[in-house]
């Protein structure tokens, strides 16, 4: 598996965002009325340097040469009262590969007491930033 510099900040920001997500409830009384549902969120600005990637798609390979807006990768985990837990990972690339998502489940999963199948990656695909 062959990742540029993006994509490894990606599974970086993935691999450190996840315990804040697989961590204890501080507050263990439940209140009437609540759910029980716990929500965490986390981002991080995944732009690269100039210079520091390469601009995919048809036409030359060319490296990119500055910035308009910043690329985000996001996490979103939830938790139900039965402590069951998902995790949906989201950022501003291209896509991802089924290898890498297959890589960054098992790791989630055996480092985070996440299942690979309730770990979720999605690409905006975007040609803007």
């Amino acid at each position: 598996m062959h990742l540029n510099l993006r994509g490894w900040i990606l599974i970086l920001f993935v691999w450190t965002a996840a315990p804040l997500f697989s961590a204890e409830p501080t507050n263990t009384t439940a209140r009437e009325g609540e759910s029980g549902w716990q929500v965490g969120y986390a981002e991080a600005d995944i732009t690269p340097a100039p210079n520091e990637a390469m601009l995919a798609g048809f036409g030359q390979p060319r490296q990119v040469a500055g910035t308009i807006a910043p690329l985000r990768a996001q996490a979103l985990a939830f938790e139900d009262a039965k402590g069951r837990r998902a995790l949906l990972v989201t950022a501003d690339v291209l896509g991802f590969s089924r290898s890498s998502v297959e890589v960054l489940r098992r790791k989630i999963e055996k480092a985070h007491g996440i299942p690979a199948s309730a770990v979720c990656f999605s690409a905006s695909h975007t040609h803007w930033g």
